[in-house]
């Protein structure tokens, strides 16, 4: 019964710890993303221009890494504009300046982020295949 009780706190800890770092693995996996999709100012510019979405560049596989580091939050509060921007900043210095600088491409950075967060809730709510 206390080995019981050990266990499961040993489970919310690490889960808690997990989740704590969600972030920073997100990071890293933006910008793994970001670099193996080549999403460069160019690419950004047409994808403004044409209205494309960011999370349809991903293959399934990655959408599933996606729903695994998500599943350990509660709540997706921390993926906005100024936290997206931060984590891209150092390995695509670029990119965030087209962001800082151009309206439009502001205004599709915020739809794509509404868009990634609504899509992993529903990974959350239903898993990566429904």
């Amino acid at each position: 019964m206390v080995m019981d009780f050990v266990r499961e706190l040993g489970k919310h800890s690490i889960r808690a710890g997990i989740a704590s770092n969600i972030p920073s693995i997100a990071k890293g996996m933006l910008n793994e993303f970001f670099t193996q999709y080549k999403v460069t100012p160019e690419a950004v510019i047409t994808m403004v221009e044409n209205k494309q979405s960011l999370w349809e560049l991903l293959r399934p596989q990655d959408i599933i890494k996606i729903e695994k580091a998500l599943a350990q939050v509660d709540n997706l509060d921390w993926l906005n504009e100024g936290w997206f921007l931060n984590a891209i900043v150092e390995k695509h210095s670029a990119l965030v300046s087209l962001f800082v600088k151009w309206r439009k491409g502001q205004n599709w950075l915020a739809k794509q982020l509404n868009e990634i967060k609504t899509n992993t809730e529903n990974l959350r709510n239903n898993g990566a295949g429904g």
